[in-house]
């Protein structure tokens, strides 16, 4: 088995576990390891680690079924007792693994568990960005050329949105801003941005001028849009179409919304591979080798933070992946 599949399981913000197709653990991240404490895991059988219910909603994901989540689900540690909401996905790609398993700690009952780890991990980056903004202030001071100088106000006004992120983290009671926006704001930043990183792509732009302004978080829409526009570029496409429409009647799920905004990221290339369709927002479903697989499932969770929700299809030559968008009203 890949040794970058314990990789990415630690870049996980939460405690997880893989299992083979009998139900025993191949894999658990640190945070797992934590919660369980001294308590051998590998090797074992899933119900033995963790219990039989969660074993037995293991075992119903495997004969077929898409995903299954246990809401506030009581779990008992030794001498502790967690209430978590478990995430149970199939798991194809890597060779004998079967299953994923996520448990994903209540903010309101397990206040320290994801929280921590999270704060720890912004708490790190401040230095490294501190001095990538230091070496920044240091070159603006000089003389540059036309060209030198437009990629260095990128690079500043990327690690200044990186430096909000990681704010934003350190102080997670604090909800991301908001602000009126035109989606094109957004749009543009990302074709302006990719198309430092991929000088040969094509970027198109299909806009609707008429649009009106949404209230959302432009870092977090930013980001998401990043996601689903690089896997676009990176999947073998010539060509990428950023498209901005108005929608009436537009359903999330089970709710039906007046209106909303879509956001169509359009490619040329050869298109998502059969097996991967079924998992796209499982994370560490790629169907690049050197890809981790959490694109797509980070661009759901900004999705959702704006009640919304990402749609895709996908043909040869013809892939688009739609971000939408509700408005409220």
């Amino acid at each position: 088995m890949d040794n970058s599949l314990s990789e990415l399981l630690e870049a996980l913000a939460v405690p997880a576990l893989v299992c083979d197709p009998e139900l025993h653990v191949l894999r658990l991240n640190s945070r797992l390891k934590q919660w369980l404490g001294v308590k051998r895991a590998l090797g074992l059988r899933l119900r033995d680690v963790l219990d039989e219910t969660i074993s037995s909603s293991a075992l119903r994901v495997l004969r077929g079924a898409q995903g299954l989540e246990l809401k506030q689900y009581r779990l008992t540690l030794g001498d502790h007792q967690h209430v978590v909401d478990v995430e149970l996905d199939r798991l194809t790609l890597w060779p004998g693994c079967a299953l994923l398993l996520q448990l994903l700690p209540r903010p309101e009952n397990d206040p320290l568990s994801a929280h921590l780890w999270t704060r720890a991990l912004a708490h790190e980056l401040r230095n490294p960005l501190g001095g990538m903004r230091g070496a920044v202030q240091l070159l603006q001071g000089s003389r540059l050329l036309g060209s030198d100088q437009a990629c260095l106000d990128i690079l500043a006004q990327e690690l200044q949105r990186l430096q909000r992120l990681v704010d934003g983290l350190l102080t997670p009671a604090v909800p991301s801003l908001r602000e009126p926006l035109n989606i094109h704001r957004v749009t543009e930043r990302v074709i302006e941005l990719l198309g430092h990183e991929f000088p040969a792509m094509q970027w198109r732009r299909d806009y609707d001028p008429s649009l009106p302004e949404l209230v959302v978080s432009a870092d977090r829409l930013t980001q998401a849009l990043l996601n689903l526009a690089r896997n676009a570029a990176q999947n073998g496409a010539s060509k990428v179409t950023l498209r901005t429409r108005f929608e009436r009647q537009m359903r999330v799920g089970n709710q039906l919304h007046r209106k909303g905004l879509r956001v169509d990221i359009e490619d040329d290339g050869p298109g998502l591979p059969e097996e991967v369709r079924a998992q796209l927002f499982v994370p560490f479903v790629s169907g690049r080798r050197d890809g981790t697989g959490l694109g797509l499932p980070l661009s759901l969770l900004v999705a959702k933070e704006h009640a919304g929700t990402i749609e895709w299809q996908s043909q040869p030559r013809r892939t688009i992946f739609s971000l939408l968008l509700p408005q409220p009203g």
